[in-house]
């Protein structure tokens, strides 16, 4: 799984329901609140993955599928692995990395970015909170509560990285670098902070895992840094729903501690104090689809002697719905460089070229250097789910996190830096890192630093990370009655447990 594993068109279509373990796929209700249903035929079984307990990938691969399968403790198992795994590589010295082949491909082992660490947490306590639910209510929930108080810890490390003006991602990403930053360059692109531990959305589940443990105090601080962490401006979903959560959450907490209507009124949570926080029990999670796989464009850069200048093309194959969104990417890079093409990005070297050609920049680029970037490519449909009580009311479920396009969008901030770490990559491996910096400064901004050993674009990550969450509020009345969930033909039932708990379902 070196690449990931593209389950894409076989996953399309399916609705495996993990619900404190699978519930099944039929349209009778349950006589239990947690059912046991039937595996996926489309999804392959874990039994059946490889299993290597140093690859990130094949960890998280196999937390994701045990999970689906209802073994939690096993997907428990792999996601500590997981993070005891990414500790290891964090703190890995760089002369380790440094004896791996800038030539072969993979040779630096796959570190996960700051999102999937903060799902490592996340996942854990879902799974805490599906673990013997019923027989051991108060052991998982405060085992979901420990995963969160380490999540905790870690996004105070990022804040505090982030109080100092230094951003946790970047930071993480020098330690696996050969070299620091050389020449200047912006870095604005790198302090969006939407795909990492900041995520707002994973402050209000703290919250609630807190809230569930009655530890009020620590749920209201979650709540309020779910606050903190939103966009300035107009908020559109699912930014917009967080803050409702966020507010609903924080002033029922206030409420239950007993603070004044001053101290109410003067919090961050006064906006709906007029109206009270609705009461609610439970709480619903459902994660929508997967996220769509990566994909690679290559592009070839070439030296024009007679015309003096650098030529930047892609290479473009593929189907046509591929060599579409292989156009798009590259017309998207060529803006960047306020290229007046969008199959080519063209750098005249006038005086320049002289000083490059010294240092044998023909011999060098010879017929051409290979340059690859990865891409999301386009995500497949999926069927909107519903949830409706026993009387055929509906109840609002609102979406709590759009795991896909934030991480889509995040590429495209970081589009630039990706390119020019890829560019540095590959010609150094030709010319040599010393002759490439030897005092001359080239047209493109040659910034950043060697982020990868890898030869091509490095397509692994955490495929079966959710495309969408939303999540549903469960009123205290409706405890100990029945819900169904729709997704297109499919329905299933399950029945609100009495006792306060976070419910989680997959729809992949």
């Amino acid at each position: 799984m070196t690449n990931g594993i593209n389950w894409k068109r076989s996953l399309a279509g399916v609705l495996p329901l993990t619900l404190a373990a699978c519930l099944s796929g039929n349209t009778q209700p349950q006589n239990t609140a947690i059912a046991s249903g039937l595996s996926s035929p489309t999804l392959p079984s874990s039994k059946d993955i490889a299993y290597d307990d140093q690859d990130l990938v094949s960890l998280f691969t196999h937390a994701s599928l045990r999970r689906h399968e209802g073994d939690y403790r096993g997907s428990n198992q792999a996601l500590e692995r997981a993070y005891q795994r990414s500790e290891e590589l964090y703190t890995q010295r760089l002369s380790e990395f440094g004896s791996a082949s800038l030539r072969k491909p993979g040779a630096l082992p796959y570190r996960p970015n700051s999102l999937e660490v903060g799902f490592i947490s996340y996942l854990k306590a879902l799974n805490h909170f599906a673990t013997d639910a019923d027989r051991l209510p108060l052991q998982q929930r405060e085992a979901a509560a420990v995963e969160m108080r380490r999540l905790d810890v870690l996004q105070g490390e990022a804040r505090f990285l982030q109080d100092m003006g230094l951003d946790s991602d970047k930071n993480r990403d020098l330690a696996q670098m050969v070299v620091s930053l050389f020449a200047e360059r912006t870095n604005t692109e790198l302090s969006q902070g939407i795909v990492d531990l900041q995520s707002p959305w994973l402050y209000v589940v703290s919250g609630i895992v807190f809230e569930i443990n009655q530890d009020l105090d620590s749920a209201r601080i979650s709540y309020q840094r779910a606050l903190d962490a939103l966009p300035e401006g107009d908020l559109s979903p699912p930014y917009s729903n967080v803050k409702v959560l966020a507010e609903e959450g924080g002033l029922r907490c206030m409420q239950q501690l007993g603070a004044s209507d001053q101290a109410i009124q003067e919090s961050a949570f006064a906006a709906l104090a007029q109206d009270g926080a609705p009461t609610t029990n439970s709480w619903l999670i459902e994660h929508i689809g997967t996220l769509p796989t990566k994909a690679p464009l290559e592009m070839l850069l070439t030296a024009d002697s007679i015309q003096q200048r650098l030529i930047l093309r892609p290479m473009i194959r593929g189907t046509d719905a591929e060599k579409r969104q292989q156009k798009q990417q590259f017309a998207g890079l060529s803006l960047l460089y306020s290229s007046p093409y969008k199959d080519a990005i063209v750098v005249e070297l006038g005086d320049n070229w002289s000083a490059l050609e010294s240092l044998g920049l023909t011999d060098t680029i010879g017929g051409g250097i290979r340059l690859f970037l990865d891409y999301f490519s386009e995500p497949q449909p999926h069927h909107a789910a519903k949830v409706i009580d026993e009387n055929g009311a509906l109840l609002q479920s609102v979406q709590l996190a759009d795991i896909a396009g934030d991480l889509k969008h995040y590429q495209t901030l970081t589009l630039k830096r990706r390119f020019e770490e890829a560019l540095l990559r590959e010609v150094s491996k030709s010319a040599g890192y010393k002759s490439m910096t030897g005092g001359i400064k080239l047209p493109f901004s040659l910034g950043g630093a060697l982020a990868t050993f890898t030869a091509g674009a490095d397509l692994r990550q955490w495929q079966l990370l959710p495309a969408k969450i939303r999540i549903t509020p469960l009123p205290a009345d409706l405890a100990g009655r029945q819900l169904t969930i729709t997704r297109g033909d499919r329905a299933n039932s399950l029945t609100v447990p009495a006792d306060k708990r976070l419910i989680s379902i997959d729809h992949y």
